[in-house]
């Protein structure tokens, strides 16, 4: 029984470990939408939009299939976004989420011309594939996430500004916030992409980049070394600030109340909630729960080998005990009778014995 019971628990643990590893599987990797656009002309100017109940993935894999069309991504999932196709997203606009990652893939010719990305709320922002098309990358404008001590936007693959069509970065820390990866971070590429630096929270400063010597080095940044946003201030003040105690009592003229509304930097900086991590640290909490699982599984397993070993070397000494016995058994048997032939041969030898006396005697008397 206890074997039983050992060898069904292990089992419905092996059960449970593959139910949670498929789970977890499924938090991390899967998509509550995936929209697949594959008609040409199907949402022109039009507008696209997830369900909001989980990560989405929308893919413009036909002739202008998304052309000058609005992708809505979810709130707060993740999103994945690829145009595959000849002008497929191209003049559209991408809202990315809020708190989560958001990622795009150019991967054919003019495939994400001309394209306009709002990512200031994400979590993390790449773009991807941009080599993989002629003028695919070409003339984007693109806001990036504020980083976090290090970049949160990721930029793969070469960019272009032909046909006078010029690129547009709206990050708050300049060049800071973005990590250009892969051949975009050569001269050459930098070369081919001109265009318009936006940065400060306002985005109240602009340089150009790409134009004359600047990209020498294989370095993005702006044309004059002097420009405001290839060294922004930083996120936090280093030094408090200084009070004035000769303050004026009563103001002469009423203070001027503008209501500004650009997105605060902290709040772009922080986020209310990183749906991405939230969702990291739910599939590593599945996936360490399939791991001890599979020990107590292991564990089960084992002891039911040890019972049923036991069990068997039991059965083996009893075997052996039973066999010596009865060896024994048969060899006192034996002895036994031998025994009473010798208490059976006794009179007859007493008998000899008392006629070879008498013998003796009646020789003397002669």
């Amino acid at each position: 029984l206890a074997f039983i019971f050992f060898f069904f628990f292990g089992m419905a643990c092996f059960v449970i470990v593959a139910a949670i590893g498929f789970h977890a599987l499924r938090v991390v990797q899967s998509y509550s939408d995936v929209l697949i656009v594959d008609s040409t002309n199907e949402y022109r100017n039009d507008s696209i939009e997830c369900s909001g109940d989980g990560d989405c993935k929308i893919v413009c894999n036909e002739f202008r299939s998304c052309y000058e069309a609005h992708l809505q991504c979810p709130e707060h999932f993740r999103c994945d976004i690829e145009c595959s196709g000849v002008d497929a997203c191209r003049s559209s606009v991408v809202q990315c989420p809020f708190g989560n990652i958001c990622t795009v893939s150019c991967s054919h010719d003019n495939a994400c011309r001309q394209m306009s990305i709002e990512a200031s709320y994400a979590s993390s922002f790449h773009l991807r594939d941009c080599a993989n098309g002629d003028l695919a990358c070409n003339g984007m404008s693109i806001f990036v996430p504020p980083s976090r001590a290090s970049p949160r936007a990721f930029i793969t693959d070469r960019l272009s500004s032909a046909y006078g069509e010029l690129l547009h970065f709206y990050a708050i820390y300049g060049w800071h916030d973005i990590e250009f990866q892969s051949s975009s971070s050569s001269s050459s590429d930098i070369d081919d992409a001109q265009g318009v630096m936006h940065c400060l929270p306002h985005y109240d400063a602009s340089c150009t980049f790409g134009h004359a010597a600047a990209a020498d080095d294989g370095v993005w940044r702006c044309d004059q070394s002097s420009d405001m946003c290839n060294s922004p201030p930083t996120p936090a003040p280093t030094v408090s600030p200084t009070i004035l105690s000769h303050t004026t009592l009563t103001p002469t003229v009423e203070p001027t109340v503008k209501v500004s509304t650009v997105k605060n930097v902290n709040e772009l900086s922080s986020g209310v909630w990183d749906a991405s991590t939230h969702d990291a640290q739910a599939g590593l909490l599945w996936i360490l729960s399939a791991v001890l699982l599979s020990v107590l599984c292991f564990v089960m397993i084992t002891l039911a080998y040890c019972v049923l070993h036991s069990r068997w070397n039991s059965k083996q000494q009893r075997r052996q005990s039973s066999n010596s016995s009865s060896t024994n058994t048969n060899t006192g048997g034996s002895g036994g009778s031998h025994e009473k032939e010798n208490v059976n041969d006794a009179p007859t030898i007493a008998i000899s014995r008392s006629r070879t006396r008498s013998s003796r005697t009646r020789f003397h008397s002669l």
